[in-house]
């Protein structure tokens, strides 16, 4: 009996200093095992806080709030079966197994200045990440890989609607299902009934790699990486697309540019400009440049359906490498569309029709071994002696000589400053190698991180080896990789939300109580890993507060 009233006394001054001499000291991070814990901790978690969650089974959950980092624990894996809705501003949801959301997409994003980054991401109803007028904007959506979506209802891999400033970049998006009717890659627009919004601004793809590959080409649908409906200044660059190509439509695409991707076995075309029943207008200027367009089973290029301008400098294809091989290139213009076969003839007959690749670009015969390193395992680094090498050109030029940090260019929107999302673009201006501050896009200013001096009319580009920028989403002897295409994961069925193990219950016997207390009492001030709750690497009050938030709990 005496032992009982020493543990309550104990017990109460313990709660003392739990809640009351620590009641304004906050941890910064958390650490969770259940999907009560989770969510409970989401809710009443503070700007800056970071909760870990642990490996196991949780359902979907809501971020809300400002600043909180909801991530796996380290080295452990956590699977979500369900959708996790990303709303508020500066949080980030970080290194989980996303799957089975029944949502518009496995993950729906909204407010601003949020991160979905390391997931992967499958097997959802709809679509994998789906931003839906999200008018704020500013999201980065980094390093997941998604997979095995169904997109039924046409929804896509990443799909982003009626939302500006969104980073796409460095994800892995592969095999959509046979069920979506239309689905795709990665797809941004905005339109709402028969009317086209300006909301697709600032958009980025920036890394990614697309496959189509295994059942995926027997899908009775055409899967694309898009983006449509007017855009503008949007960057698509150092992407490597294998089965797959780009669409564009819904006129015009000012200040937008298409650059250094790598576009390989094209299911249908690799590139496609679709009038939409959008008249005979001009595409604005698009820039297509230091591109690779790599065999195709239809057309390798196509600008139909309608008769449209399609010449120079309405789209101004320059530097970029063709490889054709079972068609050529199919290109309307105001007076109609004109089918170009596969030779370097038919080829130039094109350039000469369009004004297209006024300095020629590059027809190529070179195989897939000869244009890349190793193609049967996906490995798309340009090979020794490929045509690529060498084949691109600076994407803009100096407008005049000068010195300082703010540097005029003859057009600024080949480039982004971040966004405060991302790490800004390194360029190189000449010699030198700068980091963009900002841009000034009404007068194509780019203010670097450090004063230097050039000339008039030199070239600026993303770094680049050799004499000149090369072709495709790698550089040569960049020592970066597009990397083997990845094992689909199986498809689940969906399992129970779990109810996880509760906190605080360390003899296991469903519910916390003073057996448990003993065991903690038993080990504190060591680092015991059962007993330390919040795995700071010592027993101590934090860890009795949350035994004592779960007293007498079962569970």
């Amino acid at each position: 009996m005496k032992n009982q009233i020493l543990n309550f006394i104990i017990l109460g001054i313990l709660f003392i200093l739990s809640f009351g001499f620590n009641k304004v000291a906050t941890a910064a991070t958390r650490t969770v095992s259940s999907s009560s814990e989770l969510q409970s901790a989401i809710n009443s978690s503070q700007s800056g806080d970071i909760i870990q969650v642990r490996g196991g089974n949780y359902g979907g959950f809501s971020v809300s709030g400002s600043g909180k980092t909801i991530k796996n624990y380290p080295g452990e894996t956590p699977t979500v079966e369900g959708t996790v809705n990303l709303s508020g501003s500066n949080n980030v949801v970080e290194g989980f197994v996303i799957r089975n959301g029944g949502g518009l997409g496995c993950v729906e994003l909204s407010g601003t200045r949020n991160t979905v980054r390391n997931n992967d991401i499958y097997s959802c109803t709809q679509g994998g990440i789906v931003m839906w007028d999200a008018h704020s904007g500013y999201f980065l959506i980094e390093g997941n890989k998604i997979h095995e979506w169904k997109g039924i209802g046409n929804w896509d891999g990443i799909e982003a609607h009626g939302t500006p400033y969104v980073i796409v970049k460095n994800n892995i998006i592969y095999n959509p299902g046979p069920e979506g009717d239309g689905a795709d890659f990665i797809d941004a627009g905005s339109q709402t009934g028969s009317t086209i919004e300006d909301y697709t601004h600032h958009m980025v793809y920036d890394g990614n790699t697309v496959y189509c590959t295994g059942s995926c080409p027997s899908n009775p649908y055409e899967n694309r990486v898009k983006i449509d409906k007017a855009p503008t200044f949007s960057i698509l660059r150092r992407n490597t697309i294998y089965g797959a190509g780009f669409t564009f439509y819904v006129k015009p695409f000012v200040n937008d540019a298409l650059y250094s991707n790598s576009v390989i076995n094209c299911r249908n075309q690799c590139i496609l400009f679709w009038q939409w029943g959008d008249g005979p207008s001009g595409w604005g200027g698009f820039a297509v440049k230091n591109n690779i367009f790599a065999f195709s089973t239809n057309y390798l290029m196509q600008h139909s359906r309608d008769p449209a301008d399609g010449a120079y400098p309405s789209i101004r294809m320059e530097h970029n490498v063709y490889r054709p091989s079972s068609q050529g290139i199919i290109w309307a213009l105001l007076n109609g569309e004109t089918n170009y076969g596969t030779s370097l003839a038919e080829f130039n007959r094109w350039r000469s029709a369009t004004g297209q690749e006024p300095n020629g670009g590059k027809f190529s015969t070179q195989t897939l071994n000869q244009l890349f390193v190793n193609p049967s395992t996906t490995d798309f680094r340009l090979a020794a002696g490929s045509d690529a090498i060498d084949a691109g050109v600076a994407l803009t030029t100096t407008r005049s000589g000068g010195s300082g940090t703010i540097v005029p260019v003859q057009e600024s929107f080949y480039f982004y400053n971040g966004y405060g999302m991302t790490d800004p673009d390194t360029i190189q201006i000449g010699s030198n190698i700068v980091k963009v501050v900002s841009i000034d896009e009404s007068g194509n200013n780019i203010t670097v991180d450090r004063s230097i001096s050039w000339t008039a009319g030199v070239g600026v580009s993303l770094p680049y080896n050799g004499a000149a920028p090369d072709a495709g989403a790698v550089e040569y002897g960049s020592g970066g990789s597009t990397g083997p295409a990845p094992t689909p994961s199986p498809i689940p069925s969906p399992n129970p939300t779990p109810s996880g193990t509760l906190k605080g219950d360390l003899n296991n016997d469903k519910i916390v109580n003073s057996l448990d207390w003993s065991i903690m009492n038993s080990r504190w001030y060591t680092n015991d890993t059962t007993a330390d709750l919040n795995s700071d690497g010592i027993i101590n009050s934090l860890d009795f507060s949350i035994m004592n938030g779960n007293w007498l709990k079962n569970g």
